[in-house]
């Protein structure tokens, strides 16, 4: 936001927090449901009637999707939402990457409900054990060895 007021840049905000981003951004603040992509976007394309944009960057985990879908709408610079969706889900990139050839450690999907010492054994020591949906490292767990049992 600093960087964009020194370039003179107007920036309009959308967000879920509607009370905190009146108060900070007054008119550029724009609410939306960050749970709901589609309908999120459809609300971003509105104020683009309005206030048209030069382009959408999504700066979070709920508003990449968001942004991809109405920078697409909107003809503006974006990337695909497809790719978009494939990095929200580990087990979707790991098998475009595998598809595309993509150099990569080896991987395996594991169910819900499996013991995970157990599968980390028969996996093989060490492994890095992801949920397929957080970032930013949250519930990674790295095992160099299992304990006994």
């Amino acid at each position: 936001m600093a960087a964009a007021r020194e370039l003179g840049v107007a920036v309009t905000v959308a967000s879920d927090r509607a009370a905190a981003m009146s108060a900070a951004m007054g008119e550029r603040a724009l609410t939306l449901r960050s749970s709901d992509p589609r309908e999120a976007a459809e609300v971003i394309i509105a104020r683009a009637h309005d206030t048209p944009f030069a382009a959408i960057v999504g700066v979070d985990d709920q508003g990449v999707m968001t942004a991809a879908l109405a920078a697409e709408r909107l003809g503006l610079p974006h990337n695909p939402p497809l790719a978009v969706a494939r990095t929200r889900d580990k087990a979707a990139m790991r098998r475009a990457f595998a598809e595309a050839n993509v150099p990569q450690p080896r991987f395996v999907v594991l169910a819900a409900d499996v013991d995970v010492p157990t599968a980390a054994r028969e996996t093989g020591l060490p492994c890095v054990i992801k949920p397929l949906s957080l970032s930013g490292s949250r519930g990674v767990i790295r095992r160099r060895g299992c304990p006994a049992g």
